[in-house]
């Protein structure tokens, strides 16, 4: 719609004779510099068909999938427990800033 896009495939055999390498780089047709395909999130494997199956616009800058992280529950509770804590500390209104003091 706005660009063409240019995918390649390069295999690459050093010491991977029985199982290459493969690597997959892409290009738009507004400045032809390959850049290689970013890792593809475990998160969206399953959601990958479902979204693609509008045409690629152009823009490689357009967010198909949003990442979110994905927070475990002992993560999120202490999460919410350093907040709590956080909150609860009394501030001292004549202690340094860390722009004031980097060290403080």
């Amino acid at each position: 719609m706005e660009a063409d896009y240019y995918i390649c495939m390069g295999v690459t055999y050093t010491d991977k004779y029985e199982f290459p390498e493969k690597r997959f780089f892409w290009a738009s047709s507004n400045n032809f510099t390959f850049k290689a395909f970013p890792a593809l999130c475990d998160q969206h494997k399953d959601k990958v068909d479902e979204y693609m199956k509008d045409p690629f616009t152009g823009n490689p800058a357009l967010i198909h999938i949003k990442e979110e992280p994905e927070i475990t529950p002992e993560e999120e509770e202490a999460k919410r427990l350093a907040d709590e804590e956080a909150a609860n500390k009394p501030i001292d209104p004549l202690a340094s800033t860390e722009e004031e003091d980097p060290n403080a």
